[in-house]
């Protein structure tokens, strides 16, 4: 998994735009995890994450419990977007990167990577761990409709505060 960000991060950084400027997501959908606006930063759709079991059958792992999360990381100074699509295996805490495609700032396609079959274990003190921990702490809320308002909610207002900065 770090193999292909860092493969998508270099073609991203050999193109640049001079039209453009990637900007932080302005619809609702997508909330703020982490970052500033002067070198990255980190978004979270909270329209699509789910819970279940894995989206491959054939996967060893099937009968775990997985989280699917869609994340946006905004790269200023090479003025890209990368947008990915994590599978985590939250018995095991591994993480697999089922899509994941880095876009310049007139949102044009740069570069854009397969499904990945080889889980990754996380590793501490990394953005995948953010990741993870993002997604574990959704599973235990997820079905708590008054936990889930809450977080919402509080995800929403700062999410608002940063947009404003």
């Amino acid at each position: 998994m770090k193999k292909i960000i860092l493969i998508l991060m270099i073609l991203s950084s050999l193109v640049s735009t001079a039209f453009a400027k990637i900007q932080v997501p302005e619809d609702s959908r997508w909330v703020y995890v982490a970052g500033d606006k002067t070198q990255e930063d980190i978004w979270m759709d909270l329209y699509t994450f789910e819970f279940g079991k894995s989206l491959d059958s054939d996967y060893r792992h099937k009968d775990h419990t997985f989280g699917r999360i869609w994340f946006i990381r905004n790269m200023y100074s090479s003025d890209t977007r990368l947008v990915l699509f994590y599978e985590f295996d939250l018995q095991c805490h591994t993480a697999r990167l089922l899509s994941g495609t880095s876009y310049d700032g007139n949102g044009n396609v740069l570069a854009s990577v397969p499904k990945s079959y080889t889980e990754e274990a996380i590793v501490p003190d990394t953005i995948g761990e953010t990741y993870f921990m993002i997604a574990q702490t959704l599973e235990k809320i997820h079905n708590d409709k008054e936990m889930l308002n809450l977080f919402y909610k509080m995800a929403q207002e700062d999410s608002d505060k940063y947009r404003k900065l």
